[in-house]
């Protein structure tokens, strides 16, 4: 993959493959790699029905949440409703590879 140390997720793969085409066109243009992937990825924690935590953190396990109405402690309805209404329908047909 990417030498990521964490999650292999689909947010780790739609935040690194910018960083993974431009190191590509530059070592196919015969430079080095400039650019550094951080690791990121997300955690979709279901709690129980209607309430879920969404961490994101970096490849040092730090906290990076990217949603300023989410806090990646505390379980919540927007949480849950993110990942079972709108995610997991998306994750459902790409593994029926309808996508």
């Amino acid at each position: 993959m990417n030498g990521t140390p964490r999650g292999k997720t689909a947010a780790t793969v739609k935040k690194s493959t910018p960083v993974v085409v431009h190191n590509l066109i530059r070592v196919i243009n015969g430079q080095t790699p400039d650019m550094l992937f951080d690791g990121y990825t997300s955690c979709p924690m279901l709690v129980r029905e209607g309430e879920a935590m969404l961490v994101e953190f970096n490849g040092k396990g730090e906290l990076t949440p990217t949603l300023p109405l989410v806090n990646p402690l505390q379980p919540s309805y927007f949480a849950w409703y993110l990942e079972d209404v709108m995610l997991k329908p998306a994750y459902m047909t790409v593994l029926r590879g309808r996508a």
